[in-house]
């Protein structure tokens, strides 16, 4: 004789049975966090972004994942719980570039730092880094750089020292998104967010630096000596400034100010500005509708 099939109201049991379970582990999660953010704190206030760290644990999960719970919905969960970690252990703030209209970046920052994370507005990606600079906001989301574009310029007053004083300026930590899709309304939008935090290495990286040139026609002697060392480009952008060049240089790994590469390179360069880097991002899939 068969087994008899479970009830509706067994499996809902089962359920029930398995929600408290997983609602214990997030309490116990959550004690393991404060013994943490102890141990931080007596270690000398080590920092509580971990981008690096943060970007391992989504990695990790994702790969271990199984059956057809969403893997979009499973990043989303992950998200909420390291963001609420974050502020259980400081004073998190999130200072966004919103131009009217905005393409995405607010949302893009909801999605990073949770739906409960205090935001502010500000009209200009300057305005944004300024907060973070001043100690008003610990993160700062702003546009991919671009040369021509003013509005997504703002790498260049960075290391100019327009948006900090001294040399102790806000750095790239992330890329957003982090997880996202090839579809939908914010496909293709990306952005970049600074903080005071270091970049952390994540075994899967990509590092920014910012070359000062006598002339920017210097670039492609810096493309050719970056190549020459082994650190071939991953993307360039050139911007004049008065008589100089800036030059904006992505690449592949996570890679120091203080590499002995950079030190060898010619074409030019007078000198060198270390913007951070970011957790290289990968794509997730989106569940369709059903219906």
């Amino acid at each position: 004789m068969a087994p008899a099939q479970p009830s509706l109201d067994d499996l809902r049991r089962d359920l029930d049975e398995i929600d408290n379970a997983i609602h214990d582990l997030i309490m116990r999660r959550t004690e393991v966090v404060e013994r943490v953010a102890g141990a931080k704190e007596h270690a000398g206030g080590r920092g509580v972004l971990r981008p690096g760290r943060e970007a391992r644990i989504l990695r990790r999960l994702v790969a271990r994942h199984r059956g057809a719970f969403p893997v979009a919905s499973l990043v989303r969960v992950w998200r909420e719980l390291i963001s609420a970690s974050v502020a259980m252990q400081t004073r998190f703030s999130v200072a966004v570039f919103r131009p009217e209209p905005d393409p995405g970046y607010w949302v893009l920052a909801r999605e990073q730092f949770g739906i409960y994370a205090p935001m502010t507005a500000h009209a200009t990606p300057e305005a944004a880094i300024r907060a973070v600079a001043a100690g008003d906001a610990t993160v700062a989301v702003v546009p991919m750089p671009e040369a021509e574009d003013e509005e997504k310029s703002w790498w260049a007053a960075l290391v100019q020292g327009q948006l900090a004083g001294g040399d102790d300026i806000p750095q790239v930590i992330w890329y957003l998104p982090f997880t996202g899709s090839s579809s939908g309304p914010l496909a293709g939008l990306g952005a970049l967010v600074l903080s005071m935090a270091p970049q952390e290495e994540s075994g899967e990286d990509r590092s920014l630096f910012v070359f000062e040139t006598d002339a920017a026609g210097a670039l492609a002697d810096l493309v050719t000596a970056l190549k020459a060392q082994g650190l071939p480009p991953v993307e360039v952008c050139a911007r004049e400034e008065g008589e100089k060049g800036l030059v904006l240089v992505l690449l592949d790994g996570y890679i120091g100010a203080e590499d002995p590469r950079l030190a060898g390179i010619a074409g030019g360069a007078d000198r060198l500005h270390a913007l951070g880097g970011y957790p290289v991002p990968f794509l997730v899939p989106v569940p369709e509708a059903k219906g």
